[in-house]
C-alpha cells in the first residue's frame, strides 16, 4: 500500500531498532521508540505521507 501511494514507510523493533526500507540500517534511534518518532518526521514531505510501525511498542506503554 506504501509503495502504490508513494508514502514513506518505517518499522521500528525493541530488538533492531528503526528500519527504513531502501536504506542503510539507522543506528541513530537504537532501542528508543521516541527517538525512532522524531527521526521518521525527517522522512515526511510537505506533500506525502510518512508511517511508522511500532512493533513491540506495547512493552513501552505499561511504563508510561
Amino acid at each position: 500500500l506504501c509503495r502504490d501511494e508513494q508514502w514513506q514507510l518505517a518499522t521500528w523493533d525493541i530488538d533492531s531498532g528503526l528500519n527504513i526500507p531502501g536504506q542503510s540500517e539507522t543506528e541513530a534511534a537504537g532501542s528508543d521508540p521516541l527517538a525512532s518518532i522524531r527521526a521518521v518526521n525527517a522522512l515526511a514531505t510537505p506533500d506525502g505521507t510518512a508511517i511508522i510501525v511500532l512493533q513491540n511498542f506495547h512493552r513501552f506503554m505499561q511504563s508510561a
